[in-house]
């Protein structure tokens, strides 16, 4: 299914938590693709919570790493469930974009999640004299479309299923107006648990 069910990452979790009971690997895997946004850490993040002086900490890849960190502190310290540990590894790269991430697909290697965040640089077709000359929407959705069928792929030629994917807007983007309702179904609204 293109569209998150609500149990997705529960299901994931309770997979990897008969694995613990096995003595089995049980780290949950997130794979983080995109461009300098995902690379970089804003300039405007540094005074964040995690303040630790390292520019990158200001990356979306190292505040989830953190704030997962402290959530499983919680639930250990409140439970005694047992919680897999989360590894997140940042593939993104500054200038690429979902065509190029698709071309190189096979330097992923296998994740239980995956990030993508190429909404910005999918929407930029080349700098010109003039200016930035910008994809048209329908183009944006072609370029996630490649990248989606690239990564089905990739892993049915590994015998597994495809991952979740999280798809991340940080701008309001064309690409994202031409997917509602399309390949990846309903996209909901920021009031419910669903996510795409």
């Amino acid at each position: 299914p293109r569209v998150w069910s609500a149990g997705t990452m529960e299901k994931l979790i309770q997979r990897k938590r008969t694995k613990m009971e096995s003595k089995v690997d049980t780290a949950i895997n997130v794979g983080i693709v995109g461009g300098s946004c995902s690379a970089y850490g804003g300039r405007d993040c540094q005074g964040n919570d995690i303040n630790t002086g390292n520019p990158l900490d200001a990356r979306y890849g190292n505040q989830l790493r953190y704030r997962l960190d402290m959530f499983q502190e919680k639930i250990m310290n409140e439970t005694s469930i047992g919680w897999p540990k989360i590894q997140i590894d940042n593939f993104a790269q500054g200038a690429t974009n979902s065509i190029t991430s698709a071309l190189m697909i096979d330097r992923l290697g296998v994740s239980d999640v995956l990030i993508w965040e190429y909404g910005i640089n999918d929407q930029f077709v080349m700098k010109s004299q003039s200016g930035l000359l910008f994809s048209s929407p329908q183009e944006q959705a072609r370029k996630l479309d490649f990248w989606l069928a690239r990564i089905f792929v990739h892993y049915a030629q590994q015998g597994l299923p495809t991952p979740p994917i999280l798809l991340v807007y940080l701008w309001e983007m064309g690409a994202n107006d031409s997917l509602k309702g399309k390949r990846l179904g309903k996209i909901p609204d920021n009031n419910t648990d669903d996510a795409i």
